[in-house]
């Protein structure tokens, strides 16, 4: 064959697959609305099922995990104290502003004594 006749029967056989391919896409309907929505639906189901998937495995996961915990025992009820005695003897309190110290001790006391209302 020539240059030129395998150029031309080149493109001739491009021509003829692009209108067959043309054609072929012509012959096939569009689907229907109802046809889309089952495609759909079938989507979503599908979708459902690897997300109801993962869940599982997560959980299994989280059940099947190790337990780390703390191999600590907790402590007694109450520590020992050593026996303590001040280092000199306190024979009396001394007050530098008494009407002051006596105003907040009283309004203390009657805070105290009132009532709580619960709210």
């Amino acid at each position: 064959m020539k240059p030129k006749t395998r150029t031309k029967a080149t493109l001739l056989a491009c021509w003829l697959l692009a209108t067959q391919a043309q054609a072929q896409a012509q012959r096939m309907p569009a689907p229907t609305p109802a046809e889309a929505a089952a495609a759909a639906r079938v989507g979503a189901e599908q979708d459902q099922q690897l997300q109801q998937q993962r869940d599982t495995q997560q959980r299994e996961a989280m059940i099947n995990a190790p337990s780390v915990r703390s191999t600590r025992e907790p402590p007694s009820d109450w520590p020992t104290l050593p026996d303590e005695r001040p280092c000199f003897r306190i024979d009396a309190f001394a007050f530098e502003n008494l009407a002051a110290s006596l105003t907040t001790a009283s309004n203390e006391d009657s805070d105290m004594l009132s009532p709580r209302s619960s709210g």
